[in-house]
C-alpha cells in the first residue's frame, strides 16, 4: 500500500509537470487551472475560479557567446522593444542569495551601463545547477535597462568572450486566475489550504510536490474542520493571485497552512542518483505555548528549520499575504538545487520516497494546526 500511495504522489506530480512552462498567462495556464480544478472535483471539492488581468510580458532573446548559440531569457519587464549590442554591460547575479528577495541587487551593473551608454544589460544567474535561472519579478519594477539572462556556467565568459545580444520585449493584456474549492460544511470557520499554481519551466520540485501533497491531504483535514482551498495564480508575479484571494476572502480564516516551495525535493542535482531531503526546508508559525512547542519538535524530527516572523516580512512566499489576518498559520517551504531552472523535472527533483515522507511531515502540521485553531 505504502508503494502505491508513494507511486500515486509522484505520478500527481508528472501530471502537473507534463502540462508545460507553468507561467501565468502562458500555454500551460489554463490547462494547469483546468487540471486542478478537476482534482479537487473529483475529491469532493465545490470548485470555482477567480480570474484576473495582469501585464503580461512577451519576449524573444538571442544571445551567441564565443560563436556559440546559448540559452537565455529576458528579465521580465525590463524593457519594452528592440535592441542589441555587442558590448552589453554585464555582471553575474547571485541567484540563491536573491531567489525570493524580489529585489534585484544589480544597482551598480545597472549604473556601469548608463554610464557606458550600454543599450543593454546581459546577467548570468549563479546557481548550484550552473543553469539559467528566472528571476521573480514585480511588474510595476521596471530596471534601467532591458536585461538578458544567460546560465551561470558561462560568468567566466562574459569579460572575455565575443557576445552578441538580441532582446525584444512587449506588454500585453493576459488572464490568469486562482482555483477555489471549498470541502466540508458551508459558512465561516474555514481554514485555509493554499499553494501556488505557477512558476517558471515545469517547476516538478518547487511546485508540483506541493500541489500532489496538497490533493492527497485535503479530505483528510476537511474530516477535522472545513477548509477552503486556494491553488494561487502568478506567484512569480510578486503574488498577484495569492493577493487577489486575500482581498476578497470574505472574513478571518479559522486557520491558514501554507504549502510553498520545494517541500518534497531532493538535496542533490539528480534525484535519482541522490535522494537526501533538501536542508532547506522551514517551519514558519505564528502558532504559541503548547502548539509552538509541538510544531518546533515536527519541525526537530524531520531535521527541519524553525522559524516564528516577528513581523510580515518575515514570512515565506505567499504566506505573508495571508500575515494580516493574524489568525493561526503554519508555513512550510523550502528551496532546492533546481529551484527556478529547466531542469526541475520530477526525475531530477524529486522521489517518491520524498514525497511520502514529506506527506507525514505535512499530515502533523495540518493536525497541529486544526487542534489549535
Amino acid at each position: 500500500m505504502e508503494g502505491s500511495l508513494s507511486e500515486l504522489l509522484y505520478s500527481l506530480v508528472e501530471c502537473y509537470h507534463e502540462l508545460g512552462e507553468h507561467r501565468a498567462g502562458g500555454p500551460a495556464d489554463v490547462p494547469t487551472r483546468s487540471w486542478f480544478a478537476d482534482e479537487l472535483a473529483r475529491r469532493g471539492g465545490r470548485v470555482d475560479e477567480q480570474t484576473f488581468r495582469f501585464a503580461r510580458f512577451d519576449s524573444h532573446t538571442k544571445v551567441v557567446l564565443n560563436g556559440e548559440l546559448v540559452p537565455s531569457m529576458a528579465l521580465y519587464y525590463s524593457g519594452h522593444g528592440e535592441f542589441k549590442s555587442s558590448k552589453p554591460v554585464t555582471a553575474v547575479w547571485d541567484a540563491v542569495r536573491h531567489d525570493e528577495s524580489l529585489t534585484l541587487g544589480l544597482d551598480d551593473m545597472y549604473e556601469r551601463g548608463l554610464n557606458q551608454a550600454s543599450p543593454l544589460a546581459l546577467v548570468a544567474t549563479d546557481c548550484p545547477s550552473g543553469s539559467l535561472c528566472a528571476i521573480n519579478r514585480v511588474p510595476e519594477r521596471t530596471p534601467p535597462l532591458p536585461t538578458v539572462v544567460i546560465p551561470g556556467r558561462y560568468a567566466n565568459d562574459l569579460d572575455e568572450g565575443d557576445i552578441e545580444v538580441e532582446y525584444n520585449g512587449s506588454i500585453h493584456t493576459g488572464e490568469s486566475g486562482n482555483i477555489i474549492a471549498e470541502f466540508g460544511a458551508s459558512g465561516p470557520g474555514r481554514l485555509v489550504l493554499t499553494t501556488p499554481l505557477s512558476g517558471w519551466f515545469g517547476c516538478a520540485g518547487e511546485r508540483g510536490t506541493g500541489i500532489a501533497l496538497l490533493l492527497r491531504v485535503v479530505e483528510e483535514i476537511a474530516q477535522r474542520c472545513p477548509v477552503t482551498v486556494v491553488g494561487a495564480g502568478a506567484h512569480e508575479l510578486h503574488y498577484l493571485g495569492a493577493n487577489l484571494a486575500v482581498k476578497h476572502y470574505p472574513e478571518t480564516p479559522r486557520a491558514v497552512l501554507h504549502l510553498g516551495s520545494s517541500i518534497a525535493t531532493a538535496a542533490s542535482l539528480d534525484a535519482r542518483v541522490d535522494t537526501t531531503a533538501t536542508a532547506s526546508l522551514q517551519v514558519s508559525t505564528n502558532l504559541d505555548n503548547d502548539s509552538q512547542r509541538r510544531a518546533a519538535d515536527i519541525a526537530s524530527r524531520a531535521n527541519l528549520g524553525f522559524r516564528v516572523p516577528a513581523e510580515q516580512s518575515e514570512w515565506f512566499g505567499e504566506s505573508l499575504c495571508w500575515e494580516p489576518f493574524g489568525m493561526p498559520m503554519i508555513s512550510l517551504a523550502g528551496f532546492h538545487p533546481l529551484f527556478h531552472v529547466p531542469e526541475d523535472t520530477p526525475a531530477r527533483a524529486t522521489h517518491p520516497s520524498l514525497l511520502t515522507d514529506a506527506l507525514e511531515l505535512v499530515r502533523e502540521l495540518s493536525f497541529t494546526l486544526t487542534d489549535a485553531a
